[in-house]
C-alpha cells in the first residue's frame, strides 16, 4: 500500500502491518489478534482499525501513540478511520447496531472524544472518513449522505448524496468540494460549496 511517500505491507491474514522506506527498509511493524478493516496514513503517522473495535495510532516513526475503543454499539468494528495531517485529530465510523461517528482531539497531551453522533443506518462495509486539508472539517459516509463536521463548533450536517462515497477532493481556489459516488454501477459527482451547500451534481 502506497500513501504519498509512505509504503506499507500488510501481513498475510490481515492481522498486522509494517511500514518501509526506500532508504532504511522496514522501520516498524505491529500485529494484533483481529483482522485490520480500516486504515489511514498521514504525515503525522498511521491509524489502524480492527474488526474487534480497537483503534491503534502510531507516530511517523512507529511509536504507539493511542489505543482506543469507541464502543457504544452492539457489535464493535471499525469501518472507517482518518488521522489528521498534524496528528492532533482522529475520526472514525464504528460499530454495527447503533453505529456512530466519533471525533477525538488531542488536548494537553491526552486524546479525548469531543463529538459523536449515532447514524441512521448500519453500514456493513469499509467506508470513507477524511479530514479537510486545513483540518477545520471532517467528512464521513453517513449511510444516507455525506456527513460534514466542523472541528471547532462540532456542527454536524448530512448532505444527501446517492450511493457509496468513493473519493473526496477539495478545490481551494473556489471553495468547492467534489464528491465521487457509485450507485448501482452508475458514477456521480457532487459539488458542495463552502463545505455546506450542495450546488449541483452530474452522473
Amino acid at each position: 500500500f502506497f500513501s504519498e511517500d509512505r509504503v506499507y505491507l500488510f501481513n498475510p491474514g490481515g492481522y498486522g502491518l509494517a511500514q518501509y522506506t526506500k532508504e532504511d527498509g522496514q522501520i516498524w511493524q505491529f500485529e494484533h489478534t483481529a483482522p485490520i478493516v480500516a486504515f489511514n496514513s498521514s504525515p503525522a503517522g498511521t491509524a489502524v482499525g480492527y474488526a474487534d473495535g480497537t483503534i491503534y495510532t502510531f507516530s511517523s516513526t512507529g511509536e504507539l501513540v493511542q489505543t482506543f475503543e469507541p464502543g457504544g454499539s452492539t457489535y464493535p468494528i471499525i469501518l472507517g478511520i482518518a488521522l489528521s495531517s498534524s496528528g492532533g485529530q482522529l475520526a472514525c465510523i464504528s460499530g454495527i447496531d447503533q453505529q456512530r461517528f466519533v471525533l477525538t482531539q488531542q488536548r494537553n497531551g491526552v486524546n479525548k472524544v469531543v463529538f459523536h453522533t449515532y447514524l441512521e443506518t448500519n453500514q456493513r462495509e469499509p467506508v470513507l472518513v477524511q479530514f479537510s486539508k486545513d483540518e477545520n472539517h471532517v467528512f464521513y459516509s453517513a449511510g444516507n449522505g455525506l456527513g460534514i463536521v466542523n472541528c471547532f463548533t462540532f456542527e454536524n450536517k448530512v448532505i444527501p448524496v446517492e450511493g457509496t462515497i468513493l473519493a473526496i477532493e477539495e478545490c481551494p481556489t473556489n471553495n468547492i468540494t467534489c464528491v465521487l459516488t457509485r450507485d448501482k454501477g452508475r458514477y456521480n459527482i457532487y459539488f458542495i460549496e463552502n463545505r455546506d451547500v450542495l450546488v449541483g451534481h452530474f452522473g
